[in-house]
């Protein structure tokens, strides 16, 4: 922290640096405006990563997350965005329509065969898919 930076971080510290100690940690430190974007950032992953959605909450951050980009547009430089930044748009339409985002973890107790992974879980995501067509 000598220079201002975290290093060392893992997956799911900055998935909890992004969702909960951004709001908190920059309060102080960065003008309002900027402050209240990254704090709309992080309630748009904390309701998206919810072990329940709430329809309502999701319809509303579809219509906010356009608003919550441009004003990103007006912080960062333009050399900050690439096509990530703008996927952010299509999360709140896909847990709307596809459920829920935690669920992918569960991938790995569709592996039946240890040694061939990648074809274990194909192997089941072709057999769910066919059981789901054919009933």
């Amino acid at each position: 922290m000598k220079e201002l930076r975290l290093h060392g971080m893992k997956s799911h510290d900055c998935h909890i640096f992004m969702q909960k100690l951004i709001p908190i940690a920059f309060r102080e430190m960065l003008p309002e405006f900027v402050w209240s974007v990254l704090t709309e950032v992080s309630l748009l992953f904390q309701i998206i990563c919810l072990m329940t959605l709430d329809v309502v909450k999701v319809q509303e951050l579809e219509d906010k997350v356009a608003t919550i980009l441009c004003n990103l547009e007006k912080i960062f430089p333009p050399s900050f965005f690439d096509s990530m930044e703008h996927l952010i748009i299509h999360l709140s339409y896909e847990a709307r329509t596809g459920g829920l985002y935690n669920t992918g973890g569960c991938i790995h107790l569709s592996v039946k065969n240890k040694a061939q992974v990648e074809a274990s879980i194909v192997e089941a995501y072709l057999v769910e898919e066919i059981s789901i067509f054919t009933s």
